[in-house]
């Protein structure tokens, strides 16, 4: 993984710790299911994300854009672990 920018958004902010990609991604499936497309912007979700939660999810999702090769591969499999697909 390429973590080297602590430009990582405000998870990293408030507890020091970064997420992988895989956790970004199966946060997110749990949270949003099977309607989680990592190239939707926080804003575009509906039902809404609330603010604070589109700036999280887009943060979440700059880290995953650039620190995973594949974040649809990631997507994919964390649904089918959630046994959503």
């Amino acid at each position: 993984m390429k973590l080297g920018n602590p430009k990582v958004g405000d998870h990293f902010i408030k507890t020091g710790y970064v997420m992988t990609p895989r956790e970004i991604a199966a946060k997110w499936v749990k949270r949003i299911g099977l309607g989680f497309h990592p190239d939707t912007s926080g804003r575009n979700y509906s039902p809404r994300l609330s603010a604070e939660e589109a700036r999280e999810y887009d943060a979440d999702m700059e880290i995953l854009f650039g620190n995973e090769d594949d974040p649809y591969v990631l997507a994919v499999e964390e649904m089918e672990k959630a046994g959503l697909i």
